[in-house]
């Protein structure tokens, strides 16, 4: 299991109903390119405390800084939704997302975690954290 990078001023903190709406604009604010339905549709995940779903914000100095959730697929641990704002990318935070969230998933019996992005950064702190690459995936897509 990873240990968890210090990062100064960093805290990670579970983010449930009380936090949904910081949560959510704090992912969109890194992640623009999902659109504004990606607000609503992560509110109302957290908000509705969906089973095996465990959504995690970090703050530094109490400031939102990075976002990422756990997911049960018993008995795997999946990984998703990670993102870091601009202004705090090149301190760690995205590792010790990762990290904290493995161990979360550690605490509650999962042995295997996958993940997946599509964004370099984010691989390459999966790969400094012992991660593998399975495969890489193809997307289809077709009008309806």
């Amino acid at each position: 299991m990873p240990v968890t990078p210090a990062v100064t001023g960093l805290t990670i903190e579970r983010a449930g109903p009380d936090l949904a709406d910081i949560y959510s604009r704090t992912g969109y604010a890194s992640f623009r390119e999902r659109g504004p339905e990606f607000v609503a549709i992560v509110e109302a995940l957290i908000r509705g405390r969906r089973r095996g779903l465990r959504a995690f914000l970090g703050r530094v100095d109490g400031e939102p800084a990075a976002t990422g959730m756990l997911f049960d697929a018993r008995p795997v641990g999946g990984l998703g939704n990670g993102s870091v704002l601009p202004k705090f990318r090149g301190r760690g935070l995205q590792s010790a997302m990762i990290a904290h969230r493995i161990a979360d998933g550690w605490s509650r019996g999962y042995r295997l975690f996958f993940g997946e992005t599509e964004n370099p950064a984010s691989a390459h702190n999966m790969e400094d954290l012992g991660w593998r690459l399975l495969f890489k995936e193809i997307d289809w897509a077709r009008p309806a």
